[in-house]
């Protein structure tokens, strides 16, 4: 089984679901604004390090 997932983040759901179809037991898809998903990602990633 694969140990790497690949994740698709775009507003576009076209575009989301050719990435998934491609590599479908590899991929996760979003369908949302990138920027905001960028921004909380980045929060939580900093949260993260400060607690470890």
């Amino acid at each position: 089984a694969p140990t790497v997932k690949t994740v698709c983040v775009d507003i576009d759901p076209s575009a989301v679901e050719r990435a998934v179809e491609h590599q479908p037991l590899q991929s996760i898809g979003l369908v949302t604004d990138v920027e905001p998903f960028l921004r909380e990602l980045t929060d939580y990633l900093s949260d993260s390090r400060v607690r470890d």
